[in-house]
């Protein structure tokens, strides 16, 4: 399965307006139970969620 970049971000800002700084955590352990399953699908797309979490955190922290 392949997710487009925009799905990913979207996917990371949604869980940052419903989650805040504890997004990526959420992302990580997301990704720590499809590993768990043997889903190593569903754990890299939650990794990159992750990632994209953290990318979007640290530009909106960033002052202009």
């Amino acid at each position: 399965m392949s997710v487009s970049q925009q799905a990913i971000y979207r996917t990371a800002d949604e869980m940052i307006r419903m989650s805040g700084q504890k997004a990526a955590q959420e992302a990580a352990t997301y990704a720590n139970e499809l590993a768990e399953k043997r889903d190593d699908e569903g754990r890299r797309i939650w990794l990159q969620v992750c990632a994209a979490i953290e990318d979007l955190i640290d530009t909106r922290q960033t002052p202009n």
